[in-house]
């Protein structure tokens, strides 16, 4: 898992501890939707909508795209551009 430019995250233990981090410390969340998805083969784009108070980022307003990488019917590689 990758935010932006940033050295990805390796392993699912390290993702699930910075998601649960992340959600652990949102303390409003008036949106977070899916606003829509291509699927080409194993890549698919996924847009979120979300806005959020969160503990140590303040106040999150933004459209996000994730580009996750599949095989074998799990993630491999995801990305979040924002």
């Amino acid at each position: 898992m990758q935010e932006n430019e940033q050295p990805p995250r390796i392993g699912k233990a390290a993702c699930r501890t910075f998601e649960e981090d992340f959600l652990s410390k949102v303390k409003a969340m008036r949106t977070f939707v899916c606003d829509g998805y291509v699927i080409p083969g194993n890549k698919p784009f996924i847009v979120y909508r979300i806005d959020v108070d969160h503990a140590d980022w303040g106040t999150l307003n933004m459209s996000e795209v994730a580009i996750q990488e599949w095989s074998n019917g799990k993630v491999v590689r995801e990305k979040f551009v924002y």
